[in-house]
């Protein structure tokens, strides 16, 4: 287990972010994110009881989830969300999900939706590459909150991925990134969030999205 030692000037939150240790991202990308913010976080690799839980996550749809099942990050989470607050970046947006092209196995179901693979190919402006990566925009979608909409605002963030989301609920659908056509890139349901992108990668672009994210979801 790995902690800072941050005080609570920046937001005020019950107890230690935990920091969901799969082996599979830069947690110390996330951890200074959040040192930024002044919030105190602790990472592990097996269950910790928390009020808010970020799962990171870079790498394969299957390999991600085998590896939440056998260290009873699975279980654990799907327990804890009915009342908790849960933040999945970019593969542990997908691990929150049903499911993925990428894989044969399911996902927690916490959010609905799935992942398809990216085509590729041209518009008349670009290539269209796999993975999509570098900085795109985020654009609110008509359901997205104010608070949400305003901290996205004018803002970019930085991408790296080969699958998109696809869901059957428009109010979950809260942000929309343009990739040759318009893909949900922040989904969320109650205490329960998936960002496409990476916000410790993304500057003070992500730093504020994450300081609006956190004091909505700690309330």
């Amino acid at each position: 287990m790995w902690a800072n030692q941050s005080s609570h000037s920046g937001l005020i939150l019950e107890s230690p972010i935990i920091i969901v240790d799969l082996g599979l991202g830069n947690l110390g990308s996330v951890g200074s994110l959040l040192d930024r913010l002044n919030v105190p976080w602790v990472s592990s690799e097996q269950p910790v009881v928390g009020t808010i839980y970020i799962l990171p996550g870079v790498g394969a749809f299957d390999h991600g989830i085998a590896r939440l099942r056998s260290t009873g990050w699975a279980d654990f989470l799907i327990s804890e969300a009915p009342t908790k607050a849960i933040i999945g970046l970019c593969l542990g947006m997908q691990l929150l999900c049903e499911g993925s092209e990428e894989g044969a196995e399911s996902g927690l179901h916490l959010l609905p939706g799935r992942f398809r693979r990216f085509a590729g190919g041209k518009t008349a402006e670009r290539i269209l590459k796999v993975p999509h990566m570098g900085w795109n925009v985020v654009s609110a979608t008509a359901h997205c909150p104010s608070w949400l909409e305003h901290s996205i605002q004018n803002s970019r963030y930085y991408f790296v991925h080969s699958f998109y989301y696809e869901g059957p609920d428009e109010v979950a659908k809260l942000g929309e990134t343009i990739y040759g056509f318009g893909f949900t890139s922040i989904v969320g349901r109650g205490k329960i969030y998936g960002l496409q992108f990476h916000p410790e990668k993304s500057h003070k672009f992500g730093v504020e999205l994450m300081r609006a994210l956190l004091k909505e979801i700690g309330k």
